[in-house]
């Protein structure tokens, strides 16, 4: 017999009465990586991998996931950072930004100069659900801040195919640009959102990877980039999948809950407590388009 808890129905009620709206995506998952690596004349390495992780779906602010390497020697001192960050505004919109910058100073030893091997990288993604056709709009804003002319790269990258497992097929839109000018490069994508399954990855990264040889000299990048998703939304909450919420929606996802069946399982975090009635709760106030 599955539980039907009558405080739950008469709290479905009245946020129902609320008439909320409801929000064009659903936020699965995001994250943001900070990484840095070293390695000088192919001796010394250094490699420092900072992840922040939201692994439920949280519009919070993620980060700053900051990694830094340093290795001082007779042959010089080599330095790198990165720092990343994330914000939603909310379920539709938010606010990726990361930063990497590198240092190479020669010693004593080495009159030729030092081999100055080194990976920087930020990043991000975002995966989340819409019903039906949509659009995703990305603009950004790469900096390379110099004095060095050496290039930071960007990569915007959408993804729609899911495999078994988890994670997602190769990209069906990929941007890419590379910055040699102090003063930076605009980019502003509008990408169109069709897949079948409604469910999308973003991913942008950032960085530079290279091999130089560097004398007291200081690079430094950016990038910031805002993302805006205009879908018509995904119904969770109608588990009957009619179009609409009602009382049977709710006895559907009570007993789903009971049997311990993944349907009810809104947080996807494979467990079932409160947070998965609370979860669902909120897409059946948000209503159905």
């Amino acid at each position: 017999m599955a539980w039907t808890p009558i405080l739950t129905i008469r709290v479905l009620s009245l946020l129902v009465a609320s008439g909320s709206a409801f929000a064009g995506s659903t936020p699965i998952r995001s994250s943001i990586e900070s990484y840095s690596e070293i390695r000088l004349d192919g001796t010394n390495q250094e490699d420092v991998l900072s992840v922040v992780d939201d692994q439920v779906s949280m519009i919070d602010t993620l980060g700053p996931a900051t990694s830094s390497v340093m290795i001082e020697s007779d042959d010089g001192l080599f330095h790198a950072t990165t720092q990343t960050m994330m914000s939603f505004f909310n379920e539709d919109n938010g606010f990726f930004t990361g930063s990497a910058e590198y240092m190479g100073a020669r010693g004593a030893v080495g009159a030729g100069g030092i081999s100055f091997s080194h990976t920087l990288r930020c990043g991000m993604e975002n995966d989340f659900r819409i019903q039906g056709d949509g659009s995703l709009r990305i603009a950004g804003f790469l900096d390379n801040g110099g004095p060095s002319s050496i290039s930071y790269f960007a990569f915007v990258q959408v993804f729609s195919e899911e495999v078994v497992g988890g994670g997602f097929d190769e990209a069906f839109f990929e941007f890419q640009v590379f910055d040699f000018e102090v003063n930076g490069e605009f980019f502003d994508l509008d990408i169109p959102l069709e897949s079948d399954s409604g469910s999308y990855r973003i991913q942008i990264r950032m960085g530079h990877i290279g091999t130089t040889v560097l004398d007291a000299d200081l690079s430094a990048g950016s990038l910031s980039a805002f993302w805006t998703i205009d879908g018509e939304g995904v119904c969770l909450a109608d588990l009957t999948s009619d179009g609409s919420l009602d009382f049977r929606d709710i006895s559907a996802f009570l007993d789903a809950y009971s049997d311990r069946d993944p349907i009810a399982d809104f947080t996807q975090d494979g467990e079932f407590n409160f947070t998965d009635v609370s979860a669902f709760l909120a897409q059946y106030a948000n209503g159905c388009p």
